[in-house]
């Protein structure tokens, strides 16, 4: 039973990283739609896959929904706080929102 869980350990990493390989290589293209469908593909495989949905809130950003963006990236934090990346990123599109907040209003 020790070697089943090894081996199913390492087909679910082989299979995350088949899956990060397919998302870099759609969001490299700009494929924002594609790399989506892969991570909610991802997602089902591992639900608290932090680095997928810090991927989907990069998705969200690029399409300028940040209130989504800010969701995802802190659902990613929640289950990995100590992530530099994810930090650097939620400042980055809460300024990034507010400024698009401010942009409008002022127009």
């Amino acid at each position: 039973t020790k070697w089943k869980i090894l081996i199913q350990e390492a087909v679910s990493l082989s299979a995350r990283a088949k899956f990060q390989g397919q998302v870099k290589a759609l969001l490299s293209r700009r494929y924002f739609e594609e790399a989506s469908a892969t991570l909610v593909s991802l997602l089902n495989l591992d639900n608290k896959n932090s680095w997928a949905l810090a991927e989907q809130g990069w998705i969200a950003y690029q399409k300028r929904d940040f209130g989504q963006a800010i969701n995802l990236l802190e659902r990613a934090l929640n289950l990995d706080p100590e992530s530099a990346c994810y930090h650097y990123r939620l400042v980055s599109y809460i300024l990034e929102k507010s400024m698009d907040y401010f942009s409008v209003s002022i127009l």
